[in-house]
């Protein structure tokens, strides 16, 4: 937990422009090659943030992946999601993180 932490602070500090006001136009950037592991560090922070805030009784559980999936998967599919929806980019990067994770791992009620 203690290095978990430490990384989301210095991924704030370093991240600069990065971290503030990404949209979908943005985080497709990212997910390129050259940038990958910007695209990874948002990606965990949004899904880290969401499970945490779960995790405490602040929101419900919007998706859940099934056991085995991968982290290298749901990038896979985030970015797919995000260029089947090119009206979309303009949206916060970590709607569109939500969303497509949503749409890919509905939960059963």
């Amino acid at each position: 937990m203690k290095l978990l932490l430490t990384l989301l602070v210095t991924l704030g500090i370093s991240m600069g422009s990065y971290g503030s006001n990404v949209t979908g136009n943005n985080l497709l950037e990212y997910c390129n090659e050259d940038e990958r592991s910007v695209c990874f560090a948002y990606l965990l922070a949004v899904i880290d943030t969401h499970n945490n805030m779960e995790s405490e009784g602040v929101i419900d559980n919007y998706f859940c992946p099934p056991k085995g999936v991968v982290f290298n998967q749901i990038a896979e599919i985030i970015v797919k999601h995000m260029k089947e929806r090119p009206q979309q980019l303009h949206f916060s990067g970590s709607y569109l993180t939500l969303n497509a994770l949503i749409d890919a791992f509905p939960c059963e009620d």
